[in-house]
């Protein structure tokens, strides 16, 4: 999905079969949770996160990745973000919570974490196969 700019509601949950790319020039804005049966989820652009939002590509081999940066909202409350990733990675490549800190960013599984620069509340990961890079 492509767009100039990119909002999703709570009740906006996306679902998918196979793989799901979000890009906007203008930025992404979700409270919407994204999910996947083993497909690979991708935040291509800079996100911010109006509500706690979860992440997730199910048990499978799927990889989560945010190329962009990842904020919450300005004066609101620090919105969690919570990634399964199951046998999959997960890659942030932008600061996450750099702008306006997260809440909790809670990892429920992953095989490797790659991150930049973490700003959050706290930082779980439950589990891991892999190696974790902060």
């Amino acid at each position: 999905m492509t767009a100039d700019a990119l909002t999703i509601a709570a009740a906006g949950d996306i679902t998918a079969s196979g793989a799901v790319t979000l890009t906007a020039t203008g930025g992404i804005t979700t409270a919407g949770d994204v999910t996947t049966a083993g497909g690979n989820i991708t935040f291509a652009s800079p996100t911010t996160l109006t509500g706690d939002i979860a992440v997730t590509t199910g048990a499978g081999a799927g990889d989560i990745t945010f190329s962009g940066t990842v904020n919450g909202t300005a004066g609101g409350a620090a919105e969690n973000l919570t990634l399964t990733a199951g046998s999959g990675s997960v890659t942030l490549t932008g600061a996450l919570g750099g702008t306006e800190r997260l809440g909790t960013l809670a990892i429920a599984s992953a095989a490797s974490v790659t991150a930049n620069a973490i700003t959050a509340a706290s930082l779980v990961q439950s589990a891991g196969t892999g190696t974790t890079t902060l």
